[in-house]
């Protein structure tokens, strides 16, 4: 049995990017001031530990305490007052929440609609929440620490080092990937010699903080659209508990986004079909992705979602 008609997957998809969209403008606000707080907020002699080679020490000290314990203000009242502060986890579970306990998306997946989430989905749901919260913080960390380490250890431009403080270039690459950061370094390289010292910084300034704020939007789109896929799964699982589908003659299949913006990572994935329970497999081999994953995002800023069938 096909879950989705053609015209109701089109349809499936939208509404779940459209759920994961209301949580994008909070997550990015919460990601972005974390980013800056993991530059901004280190201890007086972090600078000093990296001019004395003390990399491993100074690196150790990189945190993001934002994303976990910082909250974020909703900009529209509710009743004459402001909102709850929600943090990242709260932003992340009742996404989840609105893919899960969605009646559109109830009838569109399993039929009739009005099924409702039990106390010990509404369990998981606030379990991934936590768990994802903790790994994304981990993850950002550890990938800052690496970026920052490698920049640390290429070789500088005589030219572009003569005419920079160290510390100011370093703070700039804090909280940027792996590749941000080289373009930093590119753009820095590119800065005419006859500029001042402090001009030169506060240009490098202004573009660090302009791939801050991508940084932080990718974060954002990215996590939103895994709980939100996440979500499907525990929704699906709990169903199939109560005896309305049987997993063992269902699958998974992967949905993209056909417009002029499918990539030629997900591409390959578009309609592929896997048992439930197992992983999805890029076909396509490329060694850009990670690969198997349990259910979308497939990349960083993807699109995809899935569908369940079921025979």
């Amino acid at each position: 049995m096909t879950m989705l008609s053609a015209r109701n997957e089109k349809l499936y998809g939208r509404r779940l990017l459209s759920l994961a969209d209301q949580a994008v403008g909070p997550l990015r606000t919460i990601a972005e001031r974390s980013l800056r707080e993991m530059r901004d907020n280190l201890p007086p002699d972090w600078p000093e530990l990296i001019r004395q080679r003390h990399t491993d020490k100074a690196l150790a000290m990189l945190t993001l305490p934002g994303i976990l314990s910082g909250v974020v203000k909703a900009d529209a009242p509710q009743r004459g007052a402001e909102n709850e502060s929600k943090t990242f986890e709260m932003l992340l579970a009742a996404l989840m929440w609105g893919v899960s306990g969605d009646a559109l998306l109830n009838s569109l997946i399993i039929g009739p609609a009005g099924a409702t989430l039990d106390s010990r989905a509404s369990s998981r749901i606030a379990e991934w929440a936590r768990a994802a919260s903790v790994a994304l913080v981990s993850g950002i960390v550890t990938r800052s620490q690496e970026s920052l380490r490698l920049f640390l250890a290429a070789p500088t431009d005589p030219d572009v080092g003569r005419r920079r403080r160290p510390e100011a270039t370093i703070l700039n690459h804090v909280g940027l990937t792996t590749s941000q950061s080289a373009a930093l370094a590119r753009y820095e390289a590119s800065l005419p010699r006859n500029w001042s010292l402090g001009r030169a910084e506060r240009a490098l300034r202004r573009r660090s903080d302009v791939l801050l704020r991508r940084r932080a939007e990718t974060i954002a789109r990215t996590e939103a659209l895994a709980a939100a896929n996440k979500s499907l799964i525990l929704r699906w699982d709990e169903l199939a508990a109560r005896g309305l589908f049987d997993k063992k003659v269902a699958y998974l299949y992967w949905i993209t986004t056909p417009d002029d913006r499918l990539c030629e990572l997900c591409a390959p994935m578009s309609g592929l079909r896997i048992p439930y329970g197992n992983e999805f497999r890029s076909p396509s081999g490329d060694s850009r992705l990670v690969s198997p994953v349990s259910y979308p995002p497939l990349h960083p800023l993807c699109r995809c979602t899935m569908g369940l069938d079921y025979e």
